[in-house]
């Protein structure tokens, strides 16, 4: 399997959000889509939490279709995964542990990361 990680323009996502990911039916491949944002500290945060939330769900058993339902269907939460009864709360929350950790690590303020991220939006 190849894990693949790309910055591309928001208006480029399959839908409003600054992270996707998605396991490729023909290649096995696992694809993450990362909104561009003002550097590549914070392009790289979003792409480690959706790295790992892809690969908890995939060990869960918890399918791309429905983290991608559930995203649509909560399109005024700025983290649906957030939110109580998303078939990947605990997946998300873990990812987003583990974000914050390496933006510590890396001297990105979550102040600054979160306003970079809201921006695109």
């Amino acid at each position: 399997m190849r894990i693949i990680i790309d910055s591309i323009p928001h208006s480029e996502q399959r839908y409003d959000t600054i992270g996707d990911w998605i396991f490729v039916p023909e290649t096995g491949n696992l694809l993450i889509c990362v909104s561009s944002l003002d550097d590549w500290k914070k392009e790289l945060l979003v792409g480690i939490h959706e790295l790992i939330e892809a690969a908890l769900c995939k060990d869960r058993g918890i399918r791309e279709e429905d983290v991608t339902t559930w995203d649509k269907d909560h399109p005024g939460s700025d983290e649906p995964g957030g939110v109580r009864g998303a078939p990947y709360f605990d997946e998300h929350a873990f990812a987003e542990h583990i974000e914050y950790q390496v933006a510590e690590q890396l001297g990105v303020r979550w102040e600054s990361y979160e306003r970079a991220i809201k921006e695109v939006r």
